[in-house]
């Protein structure tokens, strides 16, 4: 791929999203991190995968130290080289979501994957962007339980079900019993704790083929 036309589109990706995007050689894998300008911040985590210079090793030690451990299985298997290179082949970005550990603290992150080049010539070199997308998806879970919120839980399933008319899906409808003499004989901040293991129980099991919310106040 000519040089300029890479720093050319490397600049609008710049511009347009990031602060720093990494681009990928996609036969060697080597990675090279640009910045939008030389006083950009560079999270102190990026700056330890740097030192790695590989796609394969950096993606794994990332995973390994700053991904909650329910998203560790599928981050690994969806970041794969091959999978990304075949995601983003026909031009379109390609987006995995995860939870990273920031401080002890829950904070929802994007990876953005895209093809640098022509359409029709093989992949060269390939971009990987990360968002902060924390507010967005905070916004669609329940605070208490950490699971999507009824209107969010109906959105997915019914995207998940058009998408994949050829798949039977099973329907889980699960409730606390006595949940409001729960309440009223030990106290709400009792009744909270509840549903907060409740929602650290059922969480992990929110993936690709698995919605899980908070449909009801039990």
């Amino acid at each position: 791929m000519d040089r300029d036309k890479l720093n050319e589109e490397i600049s609008q990706c710049l511009s347009a999203e990031y602060q720093s995007v990494w681009i990928i050689n996609a036969e060697t894998l080597d990675m090279s991190l640009y910045v939008a300008n030389e006083q950009a911040s560079i999270p102190n985590s990026l700056e330890v995968v740097k030192a790695f210079n590989s796609y394969e090793t950096a993606r794994k030690w990332y995973v390994r130290h700053c991904v909650q451990e329910q998203d560790k299985p599928r981050l690994l298997q969806q970041s794969t080289v091959e999978n990304v290179l075949n995601k983003i082949a026909g031009g379109e970005p390609y987006y995995i979501e995860y939870s990273r550990i920031d401080n002890e603290e829950v904070n929802y992150n994007q990876l953005h994957f895209a093809r640098l080049g022509p359409v029709e010539q093989k992949v060269e070199f390939f971009l990987l962007g990360f968002r902060d997308i924390d507010v967005r998806k905070k916004a669609e879970r329940d605070d208490l339980t950490g699971l999507y919120t009824r209107q969010v839980f109906v959105q997915k399933a019914e995207r998940l079900l058009k998408e994949n008319p050829q798949v039977d899906y099973d329907l889980m409808i699960s409730d606390i019993v006595d949940f409001k003499e729960i309440n009223e004989i030990y106290g709400v901040a009792v009744g909270d704790k509840i549903l907060r293991w409740v929602g650290t129980y059922l969480a992990p099991a929110i993936g690709d083929e698995v919605v899980v919310g908070r449909y009801g106040g039990d």
